[in-house]
């Protein structure tokens, strides 16, 4: 499938460290993975390269998210190597590859995780400056909240309380919540499975606008169209099993 055609950069960009790879940034090399008996990941093999938009699809059940979650490095296989911009994540500590996660990698899951008492604004910009990606002080990432705000479609409601957003709005919120320390690669995990049409096509025009700006390399896990219509090549899970078509 085609990409979009290149959006307007977004403000301070800076090289990305993902660029330089030869090979896949992302990748399962005869992953087996078992829980409770049952056979979840059975001699998985994919990979994901630099810049790419990929969708992980397959019926409840066939494995995608368990291998999303090894790939955030949340769950490790039973036999297998997962790698991760350069790193297997089976033989790198728990802090280097916590940070490894947290510098360098962006996660969105099902529920968004939003704390709803507070502003819009801290919850876009509160985990970066947690993990030292943001500062109020800081032009660049000032203007960078502000352009991520805009294509999102909720900078008129940043100073408003979130629990008065529309379960799209969440949605987009939390993606750019994942965005905001400039990730080299984005994990989302059925991005749209609460909002209607209208707002699934939403999300996904925002996230189209990015992905053109940034070049960063997305996977997500979804059963949706307007993730089809969005992904460059899509990997089937079937019974623990895993093909690219």
């Amino acid at each position: 499938m085609s990409r979009r055609a290149k959006a307007p950069s977004s403000p301070a960009d800076v090289p990305r460290g993902v660029a330089s790879f030869r090979g896949p940034v992302a990748e399962l090399a005869k992953v087996r993975k078992t829980v409770n008996g049952t056979t979840i990941l059975n001699d998985v093999s994919l990979g994901v390269h630099a810049g790419e938009v990929v969708l992980i699809r397959g019926a409840s059940g066939s494995g995608k998210s368990s291998a999303l979650r090894l790939l955030a490095g949340i769950d490790t296989p039973d036999s297998g190597t997962v790698r991760l911009l350069g790193e297997d994540l089976s033989e790198t500590a728990p802090r280097a590859r916590a940070r490894l996660i947290r510098d360098r990698v962006g996660i969105g899951f099902q529920d968004p995780l939003l704390d709803n008492a507070l502003p819009v604004i801290e919850n876009l910009y509160g985990l970066a400056r947690v993990n030292g990606h943001f500062s109020e002080h800081r032009r660049a990432d000032r203007e960078r909240l502000a352009w991520l705000a805009e294509t999102l479609r909720v900078s008129h409601k940043l100073h408003g309380l979130t629990a008065v957003l529309s379960g799209g709005e969440k949605l987009r919120l939390a993606l750019g919540r994942a965005l905001m320390a400039r990730p080299e690669v984005l994990l989302l995990d059925e991005p749209t499975h609460m909002v209607d049409s209208p707002g699934k096509k939403a999300l996904y025009e925002s996230l189209t606008q990015i992905v053109a700006s940034e070049s960063v390399t997305v996977i997500i896990v979804s059963h949706d169209d307007e993730a089809r219509a969005f992904a460059q090549r899509e990997i089937v899970f079937d019974q623990g099993r895993a093909s690219s078509s």
